[in-house]
């Protein structure tokens, strides 16, 4: 018997079934983060999971991997689900959740700030970076300036537009605070997520608001996302 073959045989299975996992898992994450869940949830409900107290908010965000993902699948909730993020430019659309935990961070965008307010001061958001593109908050690490971003909670849509992409260090937490819009004069959104590479630190991108307007109207050119509902208007 070639106990040699047999186990290069056994490691290549072992190995590809590693990979089926890998990509398995980063394939049902995507479509547990899908925003399309947020048209289920009526705006009432969204608002109260605003004004809800997260037990667990900021506590030890774990690493996006294969072995942390199976433990987390069975207890993934939606429960402080409160809007949509949308970006066009960076083919991005997650759902918004109310605190900062491994729940939410496995999900979407969670708000560094329980009291942070769309469309007012600064509403920072942070999510995970994987190094699936497309995926949670990846593409953040390396979005243009200029790139726009659509905030919504089901009664308005905020826009805004990216101005600066920078590293910062790992203790910078003046960047989720309100005087940063103060400083800026203008209302900006704060996306947050971890650098991978040997500098460390995390990436912010920051953007100002644009415009607002009713969710009612949808978002011009992208009526597929976030359509028009002309019946809401009364």
């Amino acid at each position: 018997m070639n106990w040699r073959k047999i186990v290069g045989t056994i490691t290549l299975i072992l190995g590809l079934l590693l990979i089926g996992l890998y990509f398995g898992l980063d394939y049902y994450v995507a479509y547990r983060s899908q925003p399309t869940i947020i048209e289920e949830i009526p705006v009432e409900v969204l608002q109260e999971n605003a004004t809800r107290e997260v037990p667990n908010h900021n506590e030890e965000i774990l690493d996006y991997e294969v072995m942390t993902t199976l433990k987390m699948i069975p207890s993934l909730s939606m429960e402080y689900a409160i809007g949509q993020l949308y970006s066009p430019d960076i083919d991005m659309n997650l759902p918004i959740l109310q605190g900062v935990n491994n729940n939410n961070m496995w999900l979407g965008a969670g708000t560094m700030r329980l009291d942070a307010v769309m469309g007012e001061g600064n509403y920072p958001l942070a999510g995970h970076y994987t190094y699936t593109r497309g995926l949670l908050f990846r593409n953040i690490h390396d979005v243009p300036i200029g790139t726009d971003f659509y905030v919504t909670d089901k009664e308005t849509i905020y826009h805004y537009r990216i101005f600066s992409r920078e590293l910062y260090p790992t203790d910078a937490v003046y960047m989720v605070e309100n005087d940063r819009a103060e400083q800026r004069g203008n209302p900006i959104l704060s996306l947050m997520v971890c650098n991978v590479t040997d500098e460390g630190g995390r990436i912010f991108a920051v953007g100002d608001l644009i415009d607002s307007w009713p969710y009612w109207k949808g978002i011009p050119g992208h009526e597929d996302i976030i359509p028009a509902r002309e019946h809401l208007n009364r």
